[in-house]
Parts: C-alpha cells; sequence; structure tokens
C-alpha cells in the first residue's frame, strides 16, 4: 500500500494510516491474552476516528478496520469450539474411565469460555452443545462417538 500510494500519490498521508493501524491493532493483541472472554467485545480498545488524517486517510483507516467485528465473532466463535471439544473429550476421558455419563457431568468438564456456564450433555444422544442462552453464532452440537 505504501509504494503503490507512493507511486500514484493518491494517499499523502499513507504512513500516518498505516502506523495508526498498526499501533491499534497492535493493543488489540497485546490486551487479548489479559481479557476474560466475557469482556473482550467491551474492553478491547476500538479504532481510533482517524482525526489528523486526509479524507482519503480516514476512508482508508475505515476501509482496513471495517472486519474487525467479523473477526472478533469469529476469534470468539472458535474458542468456544475448542471448549466444547475439550469438554466431549474430557467425557470420554470419564466414560473410560468408568463412568456412566449423565447430563450433570457436563458441568465438571471444560466450561465454555464466553459465559462461564456448563455445555449442555444429553446423555442418550451423547450430544454436547452451548449452554442455555449462549449468543455465539455458528456452534453446532457435537457427537460423542462410540
Amino acid at each position: 500500500m505504501l509504494a503503490m500510494s507512493g507511486q500514484e500519490g493518491d494517499l499523502p498521508d499513507v504512513e500516518m494510516v498505516l502506523r495508526l493501524y498498526s499501533s491499534w491493532m497492535s493493543d488489540c493483541v497485546a490486551k487479548l491474552p489479559s481479557l476474560a472472554f466475557s469482556e473482550i467485545e467491551s474492553s478491547l480498545p476500538r479504532p481510533q476516528n482517524g482525526s489528523g488524517l486526509s479524507k482519503a486517510g480516514r476512508e482508508m483507516f475505515d476501509t482496513l478496520t471495517l472486519g474487525f467485528s467479523h473477526w472478533l465473532k469469529g476469534y470468539t466463535r472458535v474458542t468456544v469450539v475448542s471448549a466444547q471439544y475439550q469438554a466431549a473429550m474430557d467425557l470420554l476421558i470419564m466414560e473410560k474411565a468408568g463412568a456412566k455419563l449423565v447430563a450433570d457431568d457436563a458441568a465438571r468438564v471444560a466450561r465454555d469460555p464466553v459465559s462461564g456456564g456448563a455445555f449442555q450433555f444429553d446423555a442418550a444422544s451423547r450430544m454436547v452443545s452451548e449452554p442455555a442462552g449462549s449468543k455465539t453464532p455458528d456452534v453446532t452440537p457435537l457427537a460423542l462417538p462410540w
């Protein structure tokens, strides 16, 4: 982007745009490990308004930050699905150790990192599902093998 803009001269503050974007993204990545998943959406720094940039610079910055909310939803979804798989593995380990699995066993294994609630477990169908009232999109129930 920097090289192309320098050649065409259509974005005079391209370096400032890239520095602003890089700084913001670096702040987000640095803050992620210290946050609980329930805090991510409200606590991650939001993109700055681009004051001090040219009109074209603000438009470019807005374009660069456009997908942030979608990235955040995907990040959250992948984390919930990973925890769901961990809960399923925990249940399988309990079963291999001789336990007869029941619905309440879901409270003894990995939890949903967003809500902190236990995943739902239906012992008859052997399905591990999101906690009741979960709002994480596209998390489908997971069937235990055997």
